[in-house]
Parts: structure tokens; sequence; C-alpha cells
């Protein structure tokens, strides 16, 4: 299924962290006993014990199972949060960095400010300029002088606990 624009009724499968969340949250409730299950929750749970019962693969039934080259490990998915916070401050700081001065920014050209901060200069985000451009050149909805850094223990606190 292409990933372009769909219609309301087709839906993409929800990605193996949002489903890791959903099982996170089944499990919570189960064990605190704050919110009853839902019917679909219970009739999933249930169901899903009863095939790992009968020898199945849990991590199929539970609907966990990672496809080919997809990380499910908590560190994997906050090395990848990490790194996309890193592009966001990086492209920011381009931004912000590129601006005229009487506006704010420090007057310099993309090559000058991939310099200050790449391996030959700073190398604060441990990235070559090469990487920075790349980076550049590939996220213009980043660019901007405002950003928000995702926060990585709040989708997967159930996960580490």
């Amino acid at each position: 299924m292409s990933q372009t624009s769909t219609p309301d009724t087709e839906r993409l499968e929800p990605s193996l962290q949002a489903r890791q969340r959903r099982l996170g949250a089944i499990a919570e409730n189960f064990l605190t006993g704050k919110k009853d299950l839902s019917d679909d929750d219970r009739l999933f749970l249930g169901k899903a014990l009863l095939d790992v019962s009968q020898g199945k693969d849990a991590n199929e039934m539970f609907d966990v199972k990672a496809k080919r080259g997809e990380r499910k490990s908590v560190d994997s998915l906050n090395s990848r949060q990490r790194a996309r916070n890193r592009k966001r401050m990086l492209c920011s700081w381009l931004y912000t960095a590129n601006q005229p001065t009487h506006e704010g920014g420090l007057g310099l050209t993309l090559e000058k400010a991939a310099g200050e901060i790449g391996e030959d200069g700073l190398y604060a985000l441990k990235l070559t300029e090469a990487t920075i451009h790349t980076y550049w050149n590939k996220s213009p909805q980043l660019r901007a002088a405002e950003f928000t850094l995702e926060d990585s223990n709040a989708d997967l606190s159930h996960v580490t606990e």
C-alpha cells in the first residue's frame, strides 16, 4: 500500500511502537486495576494468551513482532529520537545563523555556519559538514528559528518500568 494520500477508509497499519504502547497500556490497566479493560482489550488479551498457551509465537499473538529491519528495543527507539532531536536543533541553528544580523541572526552563509559546527569547528553535534548539508537540504520543514524536542520518555514509560 502506498503511503501517499489515502482515503479515510484505508488506514495504514499502526507502527510497532504504537502496538507496543497499546500492549503496555493494557498491561498497566490489568496490573493496577485502576481502569477496567475494554471489551476489545479483554478479547485481544484473552485470545493472545490462549494462542500462546497452545504454543503459538507470543510476539505474533500480541502483535508486537518486528518486521525485517524494524527495531523494537527501547534503546534503539530512544537513539532514533535523539537523532531526530539533533536534526531539529541543527536546522534551527542553521536557520538562525543564516538570518541577517539586524534580524537577530549571525549573518553566516550555509557553508560558513556548517563549518562552525562541523568536524573542523565546534563538532558539538558530532556531525560532519557533509551530513549537516544533507540534513539542511533534505529537511526544509525543519527550517525555523523555533523547534520542539520530542520527549523519549513520554511514549515508552510503560516499557521501562
